[in-house]
């Protein structure tokens, strides 16, 4: 009695490109019928354009962190300002009482008492603005937070993007279907090679005679 069949594997995983770009090294190990480790670096591909996305994502994080610090500094600044505007008004305020007391006593005449009226109108629009102003801080702040956070985000993709010119075997197996060479190009998700564990073998009995 003999039969025929095929060798196949539980565990195979199809190699892609991570990136496009210009394969600029091979592993000695990334060939057909090559063993690998798992883990072991397979290729790399030209890195270039993602270390400059992330140089300018670093860039740029820098700028909003600055942006928050000088959001954060106009804040405690407004504030400040406005406490001063409060304090002028509340002063402005007793002039006018205390001109109109004497107003009515006849020490002062009307012109004194319309003049302290014009001050504390002029204070209170002065603290209407100051508020206005940390208003206008507070949304520059939350505008600088949420900047922030995006260009964080921005920065983990770039880096993410530069790792992904590496890849790895995932397991330690045996490649085949390599049709990978040194410089050549490839396209993201390109299918490059087939890398197989050998410890996962079976045997599928198609037919007997």
């Amino acid at each position: 009695l003999s039969v025929f069949g095929e060798i196949r594997t539980r565990r195979t995983l199809e190699i892609r490109a991570t990136a496009a770009g210009r394969v600029i090294w091979l592993s000695e190990n990334f060939q057909e019928g090559g063993e690998v480790a798992a883990g072991e670096l397979l290729f790399r591909i030209d890195p270039a354009q993602a270390e400059s996305a992330l140089a300018k994502a670093r860039s740029d994080l820098a700028d909003a962190e600055a942006e928050l610090t000088d959001a954060t500094r106009a804040i405690a600044l407004a504030s400040d300002d406005l406490t001063a505007a409060e304090e002028q008004a509340r002063l402005r305020e007793q002039a006018l009482v205390r001109a109109r007391d004497a107003n009515k006593r006849g020490v002062t005449a009307d012109s004194a008492v319309e003049t302290a009226e014009l001050a504390a109108a002029s204070a209170r629009q002065a603290v209407l603005s100051r508020r206005q102003a940390l208003a206008q801080a507070e949304a520059r702040l939350s505008q600088a937070q949420t900047k922030l956070e995006r260009q964080k985000i921005t920065v983990d993709e770039a880096r993410r993007a530069l790792d992904d010119t590496e890849v790895r075997a995932s397991f330690a197996g045996t490649l085949s279907g390599v049709t990978l060479v040194e410089g050549r190009l490839v396209a993201n998700n390109e299918n490059i090679a087939q890398l197989v564990d050998p410890e996962a073998l079976f045997g599928e009995t198609v037919g007997r005679n």
